[in-house]
């Protein structure tokens, strides 16, 4: 491998990510031009796109706050029965709120996971009795997380001042 290929070898990865100089562009395309291997090397990678990049990390990003959510209404749904069923009128507000921001029209999953979680609690605990009424105070007290959560969103939605 001659000094040039080392050159160029390092420099295909800028290039491929766009980020290098013009001149070190055109350097590496005429290098490839007379060197198959180096041309090989610079097809195999893959083209790098910031749109694709971040839309895959919203994803993971999202998928990260659904199961932190989930694990929260786990949570809350099991302080059912106890003691502290009254931090429910913070933690779940608090959820609904967070969902909505992290899942815009697909906030009805939230309720799904309510519905779920309060089935396996009441499972574990061995007590259906009261399962409708919980789910009915959760899914009230989501709602209202959910409306607070969209009235933030809409607050700070960055409208023109003028519009109003």
């Amino acid at each position: 491998m001659s000094k040039e290929c080392r050159i160029v070898r390092d420099l295909i990865p800028l290039v491929n990510d766009g980020v290098a100089s013009q001149e070190s562009q055109e350097f590496v395309e005429m290098h490839c031009l007379t060197c198959s291997d180096c041309r090989a090397l610079l097809d195999e990678l893959p083209d790098y796109n910031e749109k694709n990049m971040n839309e895959k990390w919203n994803k993971k990003l999202k998928m990260t706050w659904l199961g932190f959510i989930a694990l929260m209404i786990l949570i809350a749904t099991s302080f059912s029965e106890t003691q502290y069923q009254f931090h429910n009128f913070i933690l779940v507000p608090l959820i609904g709120g967070l969902g909505y921001l992290i899942l815009r029209r697909k906030v009805y999953i939230l309720y799904i996971f309510v519905l779920i979680s309060q089935m396996i609690i009441a499972l574990l605990q061995q007590g259906l009795h009261s399962v409708l009424l919980y789910i009915i105070i959760y899914w009230f007290l989501l709602s209202i997380g959910i409306i607070i959560g969209a009235c933030f969103r809409y607050a700070l939605s960055g409208r023109d001042k003028n519009e109003v």
